[in-house]
């Protein structure tokens, strides 16, 4: 795994960086697949984001019209002194209901597991240094450090220089795919994550419910679901998986 500077890839689609990093950035992902990769990453975020947020605005957007076309109607009525006139906007008045109680409710339907993801994901275990090799003490304490601050943002290139020392480090390797979850790097939580769960190791449950978050994460909840199944009954996150699974069915998304 290459060391990847994201704040230089933010910067670049950003279009923020001079013409020489640029070109040295565009050098990089014609010859780093990895590298290529993460800015494509970053890209599909973009995107997502940048589509979500047109989205809004076109629900603004009707909400703003339908309520100019009601105060329009209920004032022009209201001079004219009418009662007659009065109902018709009261029946204006039930069209914005018609929209935002009628139609919009069919839109919350549609499963988010957003907030379950936030729920769970809030009491994420710390790591500790005290396994850890003498020689890179400092770097090992400013990663877990930033790691249990959840600063997952910072804590996400200190941990990954560590991995490429120590791949062996299961506790880092999870650390750092929690890190690309938190930070929306789905795809690369899961490349890390799904090693760890065919090894047998402490960590193999942990990483099965990390992963099940992630998938939880990305809206892909029948994965999710499949996911927390394997966790085995004897493991600390077990009660949590079960907990996780009822919420899933009780909103109507899955059944058992």
């Amino acid at each position: 795994m290459s060391n990847i500077n994201y704040n230089i890839i933010q910067q670049y689609l950003d279009g923020e960086l001079d013409t020489d990093t640029m070109n040295n950035v565009e050098e990089q992902i014609k010859n780093d697949p990895e590298f290529a990769a993460e800015v494509n990453l970053y890209k599909n975020i973009e995107k997502d984001f940048v589509q979500h947020f047109a989205d809004t605005k076109k629900d603004e957007k009707l909400f703003i019209t339908i309520s100019n076309l009601q105060n329009k109607h209920f004032n022009k009525e209201l001079k004219k002194g009418k009662i007659k006139k009065i109902w018709l906007c009261v029946a204006a008045a039930a069209s914005v209901a018609i929209v935002f109680f009628i139609l919009k409710p069919s839109q919350k339907k549609v499963f988010d597991g957003n907030e379950l993801f936030a729920y769970y994901a809030k009491d994420i275990n710390s790591i500790s240094t005290s396994t850890r090799g003498a020689e890179q003490d400092t770097a090992v304490i400013k990663a877990v450090s930033l790691y249990n601050s959840k600063d997952y943002e910072h804590a996400l290139p200190a941990l990954q220089k560590l991995i490429i020392a120590q791949p062996n480090q299961n506790e880092l390797v999870l650390a750092t795919a929690i890190c690309f979850t938190q930070t929306g790097k789905y795809d690369s939580a899961i490349v890390l994550i799904t090693p760890l769960i065919s090894r047998t190791t402490v960590y193999k449950n942990q990483a099965i419910w990390y992963k099940s978050l992630t998938l939880l994460k990305q809206n892909n909840i029948i994965s999710c679901y499949q996911t927390l199944k394997t966790i085995s009954y004897e493991a600390d996150e077990f009660v949590k998986a079960k907990q996780l699974m009822n919420d899933i069915e009780k909103s109507g998304t899955i059944k058992k």
